[in-house]
């Protein structure tokens, strides 16, 4: 039993956390057994972050939009495809007028990547709303397109980003990023040095997947 699953066992024992009737974490949204609301270490982010999600992102089995928002504490977490009249995320925009980024690689976006200019970026950033779209690319663009309050917003970019760490699933191009890890790589750029905890959740979620997987290979290979 590794240590994740020792804390699993230990929470599960305490009732810690809520479960539905069909077994289900209400915080998480997982099956109990793949629950890893023990993990979460949440704190408040500088820069803030609001997560856009494609409602097609809840059938899937691995997506990190949400594990995202539960571990920054003062994150928001949106579901739709259009949200120019979406009440609350108008009010932040105006909350957060001048101070507010889209993560999203456009010609004209900020490269995260280079030193020029870093520190005046930095200061800027890290006071500032950061808004990533959470869904495919194809779904992303039409979020875009359609979202017309994100227009205008100016745009921050990785032009050579980290190789993604996701071992369950095949990234459809060598720069892309979970929404987790691209949130991590914002933060740890902007200086905000508790990025390591988002971290931390996605390696031992993803180690767990991988370690289910092939048990479940083991398993049919000896049924064979």
């Amino acid at each position: 039993m590794n240590a994740t699953e020792k804390k699993r066992k230990k929470l599960k024992q305490q009732s810690v956390f809520q479960v539905e009737s069909r077994g289900f974490c209400v915080q998480c949204r997982k099956p109990q057994m793949k629950c890893y609301c023990c993990l979460l270490e949440p704190f408040q982010s500088k820069p803030r972050i609001v997560i856009l999600y494609h409602p097609l992102e809840r059938r899937k089995k691995m997506t990190t939009g949400r594990m995202t928002h539960l571990c920054l504490s003062n994150s928001f977490l949106f579901s739709g495809v259009d949200f120019t009249h979406h009440q609350r995320l108008n009010e932040l925009l105006e909350e957060y007028k001048n101070k507010t980024f889209i993560l999203m690689p456009r010609a004209d976006a900020f490269n995260l990547d280079e030193p020029a200019k870093g520190e005046e970026w930095r200061n800027k950033v890290s006071s500032s709303l950061v808004i990533l779209l959470d869904g495919t690319w194809r779904n992303v663009k039409k979020m875009f397109r359609e979202s017309k309050n994100l227009h205008f917003l100016p745009a921050l970019a990785f032009k050579n980003p980290p190789i993604s760490q996701i071992k369950v699933k095949k990234q459809p191009m060598e720069y892309c990023l979970t929404t987790l890890e691209a949130t991590a790589s914002v933060l740890q750029w902007s200086g905000e040095e508790r990025f390591i905890r988002l971290k931390n959740v996605f390696e031992s979620v993803v180690a767990d997947q991988v370690e289910y997987k092939k048990k479940s290979f083991k398993s049919r290979h000896l049924r064979d």
